[in-house]
């Protein structure tokens, strides 16, 4: 199968690839399929258009990969496709498997603990359960330092005084000589063995993205912001993932921080009033009128204050709390 990717969309994180495909909407999966009904095979005639950027859009490489593709009319068939029951199949697989929040008594299981009760119990769901899955792969080895490669000689078959291969089923056997420099920089070089799937369908495709992360006992959650799955790293517990949305400027998580502090100061008197001073300080030190260490020195003292106020006002919320706080900082 030859197949051309563009780069942006080479290397992607673990999970993107199915978190991508369970996003995808009915109105994208109906444009996927009408496309392909359009033009249903690829004849190796690449174009750079509106239809690749489309797909490459979707962040979700095995659609990129089969789409340009001999099995490209796979994807336009209703029956054999099935993209919209595949995106419920495999969203619910993924929940049951890698998610605490879906089934609580669960969370006491590993993933593949939950993936064999999975496998047992929902044996009509063909394309998840264990029994259906098929791997077909090919390993290549990738190595952490690639620059080191241009130090190895080239050990290529011998050609006559035209240019020409003189025997092109001859194997290399000449031992190369390989710099001393080379093999001391190469001791620190970690190797990956890296596999690479090759499937004529979808559903196969999304197994490995979702066996791979059962195999590594993943946790993932839904994003309170933007909706989209990501995975749960350490052991804190965060509805926000660390995704930049277009024409935003800060992550989810930062965002949530963000909108999350607006609204105490909000609702918090006492925090308000802080803010309004340190905001009138600061602007004291931008025009030269404060020096830093002063700064420094109000806003340690400032800080101590408002915790004390804060507990108080707490305990018993009061105008003159507020008023008291108010003439110490300088507020109008």
């Amino acid at each position: 199968m030859r197949t051309y990717v563009p780069k942006d969309i080479e290397h992607f994180t673990l999970g993107e690839n199915l978190f991508s495909f369970l996003n995808l909407s009915i109105t994208n999966i109906n444009r996927i399929q009408k496309i392909v009904i359009s033009n249903p095979r690829w004849d190796e005639h690449h174009e750079q258009d509106d239809t690749e950027a489309f797909l490459a859009e979707l962040d979700c490489v095995y659609l990129y990969l089969l789409f340009y593709s001999f099995n490209r009319e796979h994807l336009g068939n209703q029956y054999t496709s099935r993209l919209d029951r595949l995106v419920k199949e495999f969203d619910f697989a993924l929940n049951f498997c890698c998610n605490d929040n879906f089934v609580p008594q669960f969370n006491h299981l590993s993933s593949m603990e939950r993936y064999y009760l999975y496998s047992k119990i929902y044996i009509d769901n063909i394309n998840t359960i264990d029994r259906h899955y098929q791997q077909h792969r090919y390993l290549f080895m990738e190595a952490s330092q690639t620059d080191l490669l241009n130090m190895l000689p080239n050990m290529e078959k011998k050609t006559d005084k035209f240019g020409l291969i003189q025997d092109e089923f001859e194997p290399v056997t000449e031992l190369p000589e390989i710099p001393s420099k080379f093999l001391s920089m190469f001791h620190n070089t970690r190797v990956t063995p890296i596999f690479r799937y090759e499937y004529s369908a979808i559903e196969r495709y999304l197994m490995e993205g979702l066996f791979l992360l059962i195999k590594l006992n993943i946790r993932i959650k839904k994003c309170s912001n933007c909706g989209k799955y990501f995975i749960l790293k350490g052991d804190y517990a965060t509805d926000y993932c660390d995704r930049i949305i277009d024409g935003q400027k800060y992550t989810c998580k930062k965002f949530a921080a963000i909108q999350a502090r607006k609204k105490k100061v909000k609702s918090n008197p006492v925090i308000r009033e802080y803010e309004k001073a340190y905001k009138r300080y600061y602007a004291r030190v931008t025009n030269k009128k404060l020096s830093n260490e002063d700064f420094r020195l109000w806003t340690e003292e400032a800080s101590k204050k408002r915790e004390e106020t804060a507990a108080r006002y707490a305990a018993s919320p009061s105008e003159d709390i507020i008023k008291e706080f108010k003439e110490y900082l300088g507020n109008r």
